[in-house]
Formats: structure tokens, sequence, C-alpha cells
């Protein structure tokens, strides 16, 4: 988005007065913005209830002035300059729903310098430029708020960082996005591959023109980085998090799973280790289906989170869509009204981070699913067997079947039992080398 940022930024260190009314600032009007503005319009009286104040717009950012708008605001609301929502005299709370990070990373940083609180559902902003900007808001005293940026109209920013601030949590294992979900559910439910499902949660507005970020799995990373700064206190970025999307799996990984006793997610998991480290990954993970994150289908998104003094809990809801979020980003707009209108501080939170080590996946040590294509001729079990017992990998269960596509090609799905994560990809290079193996097609992990 090629917003122009503006000139004029004026920082004063004058004291917050509380506003006799609440102007918001709104940066960038999409589904989500519209759905928002629509709201702040047809909830006043309530809102006004919740906060005892007037709650209004002052200022909208847009790309497109002659876009037509779902929002009925009158013309001179609109503004294509960044700066012009932050430094309008009857902004008093920022509200950023532009994605990405540029320009949301610079309006954002220069709102808070001003000593306005802001609220974001911007994910990617929170992930790569959130410590940064907390510490900002914690010198001038003023919120930053992102409940939205992680599983949309489920509390969870609030739940880690209030109630269950008491427990030292364990472990997390997530279903974090929703589009990913979604293509999973289809071809397992509707048996079909993961183009036509893509291709169906696009239709169904579900997935993105450009799916990438969901389907490579860096959005869950995004959100996971921000859930474990706040579960373990620490510095965790996205890029240090081993992240694999769901591209790779076909409908006969679905077929065998379901035959296995097994559905396929994918999984974002973070938990500290015996060793004291942080083991944090996102990747496809066969899920027993037993278990209550196998049965989450469609577009919901499901968090479990373990704790020494809550044991596990799990929390469900839509995790994705313009009306969850914007009941996640009036959840904080209501918070940071009160503030103002009491003239309270925000909730301060440990600014000290505990630097763990991460855990290389490398070393983590579970269950595997490996589907290959191999020439279908006597003694390649037995081959394929002494290439895994090599690096001390016991198999667990065999399936194989004859491949009705390629003639006098099997299809074999082993099963291991728990096995180190670097032995078993030496040992899959070591088959991809060996004679009729036509291809290792899929390997994926257990997760108990």
């Amino acid at each position: 988005m090629n917003y122009s940022h503006g000139e004029r930024l004026v920082i004063s260190n004058t004291k917050i007065q509380p506003p006799l009314k609440i102007g918001i600032g709104i940066l960038g009007l999409g589904i989500i913005g519209s759905e928002f503005a629509n709201s702040l319009l047809t909830q006043t009286s309530s809102l006004r209830e919740k906060t005892e104040t007037d709650i209004t717009i002052s200022k909208v950012l847009i790309r497109n002035k002659k876009k037509r708008r779902s929002v009925n605001l009158p013309g001179d609301i609109f503004t294509t300059t960044g700066l012009d929502v932050i430094n309008d005299p009857n902004t008093n709370i920022v509200v950023e729903l532009l994605g990405g990070t540029d320009p949301a990373f610079d309006l954002v940083r220069k709102a808070l310098l001003l000593r306005i609180p802001v609220i974001t559902a911007n994910k990617e902003l929170v992930a790569k430029h959130g410590e940064e900007l907390q510490k900002i808001a914690d010198t001038n005293e003023v919120d930053f708020l992102y409940e939205a940026a992680v599983g949309g109209g489920i509390p969870l920013i609030a739940t880690v960082k209030r109630g269950l601030a008491g427990t030292k949590i364990e472990i997390i294992k997530a279903i974090i996005n929703g589009t990913t979900n979604y293509i999973l559910s289809e071809m397992s439910k509707s048996k079909i591959d993961f183009d036509v499902a893509l291709q169906k949660a696009q239709d169904l507005g579900y997935a993105e023109p450009d799916p990438t970020n969901d389907i490579n799995g860096n959005d869950a990373a995004f959100k996971l980085s921000i859930l474990s700064n706040l579960a373990f206190n620490a510095p965790i970025h996205t890029e240090n998090i081993y992240t694999e999307g769901i591209t790779k799996i076909t409908l006969n990984d679905f077929q065998y799973a379901d035959e296995l006793g097994y559905a396929i997610k994918l999984l974002a998991i973070a938990k500290r280790s015996p060793l004291g480290s942080i083991d944090i990954r996102v990747h496809p993970a066969l899920v027993n289906k037993s278990a209550p994150l196998a049965k989450v289908n469609g577009v919901l998104n499901a968090i479990e989170i373990t704790g020494d003094l809550i044991g596990e809990v799990m929390f469900s809801g839509e995790g994705a869509g313009s009306k969850p979020t914007t009941n996640s980003i009036l959840s904080d707009l209501i918070e940071i009204a009160q503030n103002l209108k009491s003239n309270n501080k925000p909730h301060s939170f440990p600014s000290k981070k505990i630097d763990y080590s991460l855990y290389s996946i490398d070393q983590i040590e579970i269950r595997y699913y490996i589907r290959l294509l191999v020439s279908d001729k006597p003694g390649m079990m037995a081959k394929i067997t002494q290439v895994l017992g090599n690096q001390n990998i016991s198999i667990a269960s065999v399936v194989q079947r004859e491949n009705t596509m390629i003639e006098r090609v099997a299809e074999i799905v082993l099963m291991t039992h728990k096995s180190m994560e670097k032995k078993l990809f030496e040992a899959i290079q070591d088959l991809d080398k060996l004679e009729g193996v036509r291809e290792i097609a899929t390997v994926i992990r257990l997760e108990e």
C-alpha cells in the first residue's frame, strides 16, 4: 500500500487529560476496518454505557478516495496521509488495520511517541516489532493492545496476560490459522485435492488471493511468536521458529491417516523442554482422532494451554473474519476508553525478558509417518528396514498397497516409534538414494 506518511510530527510531554469524548483514528478501511467503523456507528449507546463517554470517529486513512465505501461517513473524514489521522486534535486512540509492517510500523510508532494509545489487529507488526513498540508505549504510559492479532474473537491475549498470570505455562499447542484448517478439513471430509480445497477457500473468502503466508505456515508462526513471548516472557522471533506449511499433504495422506486413527492438522507448538529451553515449531502433524484438537474443523481456531496450576485448558472459536476480529478490537477499545476516562495508567507487564535458548528441531524425539513410492519387487521392505535400522529407527507399523496409477509401483506407509529428528532425516536422505525408491512422498510428525 502506498500511503503517504505526511511530514508533521509534534511530540509533547504534557500530562494526558481525560477527554469528554473519545475520537478514534482508523488506519485502513478494508474488510475489518469497515466492519469496525460500522460497529462504532451502530453501537454508540452500548459503548457510551460501557465507557461513560461518547465514542466518535475522528479521521480515517484510506488509499483511494474515489472508491465506494460500505461505511456512511462524511467525505472530509477521509485522508490518504497517515499523519493526518495521528495529528488530528480529535484523535485520542489510533486503531491500526493496515496489515503488514509498512507503513504500519512507522505510523504506530509515531502515535505512541505522541502518547496516543494504539490498538492493532496486525499479527505481523506485533510479531516483528511488538517488543520495540511495547517499550515505547510503556515509556509514554499509554496502552498498546493487540487482542485481535491472535485468535480473532477468542480472548487469548487477555487470558495469557491476566487470566493465566498465576500459572507457569508449560505447553501451547494450537490451531491458529483458519485458512489452513479449512483446507485440511475439506480435504479430509470432501475427499478433494489440495488445489481444489484452496480454491474453495478463496471462493468463500476464507483465503486471500495470495494465500502464501497461510499455506506456508508463516501466519501461524507470527501468532505463535506473539503468544510465546507472553506465555514464556521470552523474546522469541518469528525467524527462529521452525515453520513448515501444508502444500505437500495429499489426499492419500488423509486416507492413510484416517485408517490409522489420526487427523492431520497444522499445529503451532511451543513447550518448555526438560533442560529449560523452548521447543517451538509450526508444521503439519498427525493428531489422534480422540484428541480435542482433532475435532476442530473448518475455519475454527483452538488453543490448548498446559500449566502447572491449571492442568490442560482449551479455548476454541472463530479465529478469523471481520465480526470476531471487530469484537476483539472493541474489547481493547473499551479498556482504553475506561482508562482514559478515569485517567488510569495502563496495566504494566514485565519488561525484562528471559533469554531462553531455543531447542533445535533436530533434537526432538517423536513418532513419524512416512509415505514412499517404491518398485514393487521382492526385498524392498528389507532394504528400507535396514536403512532405518542403521539410524536406530524402529518401525511400529507398515501399510503396503499396489499403486494403481503406476505399473509395478507400491505405496508404503511406515509409522515409526519415537526417533530423533536428525536421525530420521538422515535416514530419509539414505532412502532417497536407495535403488527402487521412486519417491519420498510425505513425512509428517505425530504429536501425542
